[in-house]
């Protein structure tokens, strides 16, 4: 999978809390932080790398998002490109 983006690791450093069912709402949050800082850029239909997945503005002016999809391989996630 990809590297952890900055937001994750300031989240791991602080948080014991980060690797639980409780973390995911940590990326949760952050996504709704960059929404309120980024909200111009949506209303531009620009997409936003998010923390849950890539964010944008649907023609209802509600937030979806487009996850990464992946393979599992002996335990080990692999991205699915195709």
């Amino acid at each position: 999978m990809s590297e952890p983006s900055l937001t994750r690791l300031s989240i791991l450093e602080r948080r014991q809390d980060a690797d639980t069912e409780i973390g995911k709402l940590y990326a949760l949050g952050a996504d709704a932080f960059l929404v309120t800082q980024q909200l111009p850029q949506l209303l531009q239909q620009q997409k936003l790398n998010g923390e849950t997945g890539v964010l944008s503005l649907g023609p209802n002016r509600r937030i979806s998002r487009d996850l990464t999809w992946a393979r599992f391989n002996n335990g080990v996630p692999q991205l699915i490109t195709e």
